[in-house]
């Protein structure tokens, strides 16, 4: 025989073996779809934080976590851990910065001052009083005032920053760096904005 005519025969020995051990094991596989709902145990990926697709009552929304010393609260709505008792002190917005970076709360680092897009994802302005915070809330000690964001206002200039004031419910831009400001650090998410 020539070689081309023994190609083809090895070729179709392979394609029989192949065959052979395929087909019995996709009986095996099983179905794709899921059998039942998940087990209690178990998670959708819409009850898996952040949710932010869902809008959450404050008793399922927030969570105080044990393994923080039930010093830090979770948003399911974003995924960030804020700390369940910002600072009371007036700090202007450097001293701010560093003091969230180097704090420890609930025994764990990697705290930031947040973006003003994460600092005002807690207020809601439709709560009749003060702090501009969902009814049912866990925080405590939150101050019906400005609190510094790290985020630089480009709108104005670079020694100016965003604050979010939980009286009014407002954003406002246009602070002096050296103004002082409550804090409230947070855990997760992304951090200064380098401008």
């Amino acid at each position: 025989m020539c070689k081309k005519e023994l190609c083809i025969i090895g070729a179709a020995i392979v394609m029989v073996i192949a065959m052979v051990m395929f087909f019995p094991m996709m009986g095996m596989a099983g179905s794709l779809e899921p059998s039942a709902a998940p087990a209690p145990t178990m998670k959708t990926l819409d009850q898996i934080p952040p949710t932010w697709s869902t809008k959450l009552p404050a008793s399922e929304r927030f969570v105080v976590l044990a393994d923080f010393n039930n010093e830090a609260v979770l948003d399911k709505e974003t995924g960030l851990v804020w700390e369940k008792s910002p600072w009371t002190t007036l700090f202007q917005w450097v001293a701010a910065m560093n003091y969230c970076v180097q704090r420890q709360t609930g025994g764990r680092f990697g705290w930031h001052l947040p973006t003003v897009e994460q600092l005002s994802s807690l207020m809601d302005i439709s709560v009749p009083g003060e702090p501009k915070l969902p009814t049912g809330h866990p925080f405590t000690v939150v101050q019906p005032y400005s609190y510094w964001s790290a985020t630089t206002s480009t709108e104005y200039s670079s020694t100016t920053a965003y604050i979010v004031n939980f009286s009014s419910g407002f954003n406002v831009s246009g602070p002096l760096k050296i103004s002082l400001e409550y804090i409230w650090c947070v855990r997760g998410g992304q951090g200064y904005d380098g401008q």
